[in-house]
């Protein structure tokens, strides 16, 4: 028998647990609107009239503008709306009827794609943009501030900014110069930027509550800045910018899968993880053998099975957590035992939640919600003989179990299912499914089949960070490293991100699964062989290294 929850006790989302809304998330559109908030130094913008005009629009005033010779003619501006819409613009569907083009953002090529106010912060960003430039300034070691904030806004100048002209205060205006060189990419996306608006700052949002996480979620904003400031002058800019997508959805997926553990382990135990051991979270296995039939692939979607069954336990988890939180909002006795201060860190906060949840003050506001629920069914139904079941099924389940149980298994009942999905298209995006930069594979409908895999661009990516990993200190200083030991950049891999190639996950550890784990990282070395980064002149594991050039790259080979 379902009870009917009233709207007022729907919400699961639990901001002071975690800022980021767990729903589906796409990596691609978050740039620009990060580039907004280094460059407002953390205040949102409207996109004011740039939503509401056309592709073509923009087009027509480019193909006018005095540096674009060719494309007056019909033809001609046939073609550049072609050029715009393959480099620079990525369009939607708008309306209700789903009939109308709308422009959704323009490509980052440049940091001034932050003058347009798309896309705008609701629209699939789940609060990461806000998350990672936190992250970002407090993994800047020195300074007050504000002096974070403008180091970092000179930083991002450096790699994005290439011939902007840009003024120190709102709105923030910004253009080029017309003189430095560029690529043509940029050049195309600079000259179609002149013909947005320059969108208003809108107000200053107040900063998140501290993390549960914060040492994982500074390593997150560190892993940013030192592909930033390593490889500033180093890389082409479309390079950097598809290894901070790669690294931006890895990190996100594993803040998510060790904040999930130690949700659980709180609600399980009574005390949070050892945040310093990585023994303590989930191991991802990435396949490198590419084999569907292989022991290793076997093992890759097991581990994906795993997390997702660990996504349900963290909304039950979650939820009775969020339910505890509203409850000390209704009582002063509460709020007296359990302070909410700076002096209390997020887990002991969560632990005295739980140590409250035998109280008389929980007891009494369960059942006046537990009323709630049961006026909200009844109203649903005219029958006198349902009314009195739905009473009677409350009463005895009160009866075998307490008020605040019965409510925690009634809200999970209603809410699971769209809870649940919610969290399974959130580690669909930040996993990155089927994308040259993630770590999922697998079909997009039918029975779920996914895997996690080792693509070419990531692990470009997580050689390129290892190699500036020693500046993490002092990210300003952040110079790559020329040679990389093998089994460091293994060991770094199962510290950093829980990663592991070489040998099965803990949990499914066999003789079959060493074997294919052998298997797994012949594969894997052999990956490093075709990518350039391993020579392997050497059978001892332990002097065997990586060779990290950046003189080979041309803008073709880094723009995958």
């Amino acid at each position: 028998m379902m009870f009917k929850v009233p709207k007022n006790l729907r919400r699961t989302k639990f901001d002071r647990l975690l800022s980021l809304e767990l729903n589906d998330f796409d990596v691609e559109r978050l740039l620009p609107t990060l580039f907004n908030l280094v460059v407002t130094r953390g205040s949102n913008r409207t996109s004011g009239n740039n939503e509401n005009k056309s592709v073509a629009e923009f087009v027509t005033g480019l193909a006018n503008n005095p540096a674009m010779t060719g494309f007056s003619s019909p033809d001609g501006q046939q073609l550049l709306d072609q050029w715009v819409r393959a480099v620079c613009l990525k369009t939607g569907q708008a309306g209700r009827g789903k009939t109308r083009e709308k422009i959704e953002f323009v490509s980052p090529h440049t940091l001034l794609t932050y003058k347009t106010g798309l896309p705008k912060p609701s629209s699939r960003q789940r609060n990461v943009p806000r998350f990672l430039y936190t992250a970002m300034c407090d993994a800047i070691a020195e300074g007050s501030p504000n002096e974070r904030r403008l180091n970092l806004q000179q930083w991002l100048k450096e790699v994005f900014g290439a011939g902007l002209e840009m003024t120190d205060s709102p709105p923030y205006e910004g253009r080029y110069d017309g003189q430095t060189s560029v690529d043509i990419h940029t050049l195309l996306t600079l000259h179609l930027l002149s013909e947005f608006d320059t969108g208003a700052i809108t107000r200053y949002d107040l900063k998140d509550p501290p993390p549960l996480l914060e040492n994982q979620a500074t390593q997150v904003g560190q892993n940013i800045l030192l592909l930033i400031r390593g490889y500033r002058n180093l890389l082409p800019v479309s390079f950097i910018s598809r290894m901070l997508m790669a690294i931006i959805n890895l990190d996100l997926l594993t803040y998510t899968f060790r904040l999930m553990a130690s949700v659980n382990s709180i609600c399980c135990n009574g005390k949070i993880h050892d945040t310093e051991s990585s023994e303590a979270f989930p191991e991802i296995y990435l396949d490198a053998t590419g084999d569907r039939r292989s022991q290793s692939d076997s093992i890759a979607r097991s581990c994906v099975e795993r997390d997702l069954e660990t996504t349900g336990r963290f909304f039950e988890n979650s939820l009775r957590l969020f339910t505890l939180d509203r409850m000390r909002d209704f009582s002063d006795t509460l709020q007296q035992q359990i302070p909410d201060d700076s002096d209390t860190t997020l887990a002991e906060y969560l632990c005295r939640l739980l140590d409250a949840e035998s109280s008389v003050e929980v007891r009494v506001r369960a059942e006046a919600e537990l009323e709630q629920i049961l006026q909200e069914s009844n109203a649903d139904t005219t029958s006198t003989a349902e009314k009195e079941a739905l009473k009677h099924n409350l009463q005895s389940r009160v009866k075998r179990k307490s008020a605040i149980s019965v409510l925690n298994e009634i809200l999970c009942e209603n809410l699971r299912r769209k809870g649940v999905q919610s969290s399974a298209q959130w580690f669909r995006g930040v996993g990155g499914l089927n994308r040259s930069y993630g770590v999922l594979l697998g079909n997009v409908r039918g029975p779920r089949n996914w895997r996690y895999v080792l693509t070419d661009e990531l692990l470009r990516t997580l050689v390129y960070l290892n190699a500036v990993d020693r500046y993490r200190d002092n990210v300003n200083d952040a110079i790559p490293s020329a040679s990389i030991r093998l089994d460091e950049f293994m060991a770094w891999l199962r510290k950093r991100f829980g990663i592991v190639i070489d040998r099965p996950p803990r949990e499914f550890t066999s003789t079959s699964s060493r074997l294919a784990a052998a298997e797994n990282f012949n594969a894997f070395k052999r990956r490093l062989r075709q990518t350039g980064f391993f020579r392997g002149l050497s059978d001892d594991f332990n002097v065997q290294s990586l060779t990290v050039s950046l003189a080979n790259h041309s803008e073709d080979e880094v723009s995958v």
